[in-house]
């Protein structure tokens, strides 16, 4: 894990949009395939995301853990993901 971060730090952080900005101070700094729907509340299954990510539609930025194998995403890169994707309005009625 601490090669992914390493990799993550070169590259250029995602601009999180207002709306979400608050969840990267409550969110931890990378959320696992299986948290996203939980920690988010946004209607997503980790097997969609896995389809996503083969398709490469997915966040831009993911990483393996190499102890558990989950996929990992770093939380700046979910939430960008989370606004193109338009369910800004979901997570924000959440929050």
């Amino acid at each position: 894990m601490a090669e992914a971060l390493a990799c993550w730090a070169h590259e250029d952080p995602p601009v999180v949009g207002l709306a979400l900005r608050p969840l990267l101070e409550v969110l931890p700094p990378c959320v696992s395939r299986k948290e996203v729907s939980t920690l988010l509340g946004i209607p997503v299954s980790a097997k969609t995301l896995r389809n996503l990510d083969s398709l490469g539609k997915g966040p831009r930025m993911r990483f393996k853990d190499e102890c558990s194998g989950a996929v990992l995403y770093p939380a700046p890169f979910l939430l960008e993901w989370i606004e193109r994707r338009g369910l800004v309005l979901l997570v924000a009625k959440t929050m």
